[in-house]
């Protein structure tokens, strides 16, 4: 039914969105790690490539908002759409047989 796919759409997400957050805080880690075994200090070169999946994440959850919006306007669009088209059929399905008469 329409709820269990929303229940796991939902589970999915939330799955998808910790498993972001654990490869995040795994890069930042690293980077921590590598900085501090070497006994040298923490440099900027080691913070890229989380740096770049913070910049990757957020870019594509602001599109997924934006297309989510202009999604629904597309389905308003077409529920208008339809809805004009069974009030037609049903105009022609009633004053069908006295147009040949």
């Amino acid at each position: 039914s329409m709820v269990t796919d929303v229940y796991w759409q939902v589970f999915r997400m939330s799955q998808s969105v910790f498993a972001l957050v654990l490869c995040l805080l795994v890069m930042l880690w690293k980077a921590w790690y590598k900085a501090t075994s070497a006994g040298g200090n923490l440099q900027l070169d080691s913070f890229i490539p989380a740096l770049f999946l913070l910049l990757i994440a957020s870019l594509a959850f602001t599109v997924i908002t934006f297309r989510r919006k202009m999604t629904a306007k597309f389905l308003e669009d077409r529920m208008a759409g339809e809805e004009l088209w069974v009030e037609v059929f049903a105009w022609l399905a009633e004053n069908g047989r006295k147009l040949y008469c």
